[in-house]
């Protein structure tokens, strides 16, 4: 952002400062809106550029379901049942809770009254750039799960901290794997993996950071990084660290 308003305004700082602040003014105005909220966030950094791909890919999935569950008959009509687009919801996203779901079929009843659904235009933007309820609830919701997963993953490990801390032990890796299964059960081994490498600073330390890229198969894939660079499972983690750059990576269930 600060290179943009170099080359916007490249001699006058007053005028960087003023549209910085109208910028944000305008971004926590509006930040009802998802495109508002999505770019607010990653702007303020409290979410990394890659959860705008991520989402995007989510709605994308959904959107490709709806279409193949049509033609399961043979021809494409272009319109499903309400509930046939809340299963493939459920199916694509089986973290969701109740209360999600309950947000989701109000939006999708408030976008359409009608028990038939024309899911293309479901998923259409207008002049704007806006699309209706059912989508933006989904974006919504996507980001939401992102502050909730960290904040169960910050929560688990400040206990893990303090109860090693009762016994007068370190935290290793080999506990914050445990701790990151029991809240996630559905990642899969090299999942949790993933998270471990980039909590424990190796992506950063070797040249990478900032994106979600599977840390589970560097080894396999990075010349540079070998098998000894990664952490083991015995040693001691320093926790805030962990959290720390485990924040810079997307983090969803």
């Amino acid at each position: 952002m600060y290179v943009f308003l170099c080359e916007k305004y490249p001699r006058s700082p007053a005028e960087r400062l003023e549209f910085g602040y109208s910028l944000l003014y305008a971004l926590d105005k509006y930040n009802y809106d998802a495109d508002c909220d999505l770019f607010q966030k990653v702007l303020l950094k409290e979410l990394p550029e890659e959860v705008f791909l991520s989402q995007g890919r989510l709605i994308r999935k959904i959107q490709e379901s709806c279409i193949r569950d049509d033609r399961k008959d043979g021809d494409q009509s272009g319109r499903l049942r309400k509930t046939q687009i809340i299963a493939i919801v459920r199916k694509l996203c089986p973290t969701k809770s109740a209360e999600s779901f309950k947000e989701i079929e109000q939006a999708l009843f408030f976008d359409t009254q009608l028990s038939s659904v024309d899911y293309l235009k479901l998923f259409q933007e207008d002049e704007e750039g806006d699309q209706g309820k059912f989508v933006e609830c989904l974006r919504d919701q996507y980001l939401d799960e992102c502050f909730l997963f960290r904040e169960q993953i910050q929560s688990a490990l400040d206990i893990l901290q303090m109860n090693a801390a009762d016994v007068g032990k370190a935290v290793t890796f080999s506990d914050v794997r445990r701790a990151l299964k029991t809240i996630a059960p559905e990642k899969t081994p090299e999942e949790i993996s993933t998270y471990i490498t980039q909590g424990s600073g190796t992506i950063n330390s070797l040249g990478g950071g900032g994106s979600s890229t599977d840390s589970s198969l560097l080894v396999e894939t990075d010349p540079d990084i070998m098998a000894s660079d990664l952490p083991m499972e015995a040693d001691a983690v320093n926790v805030d660290e962990f959290l720390t750059n485990l924040s810079q990576y997307l983090l969803h269930r």
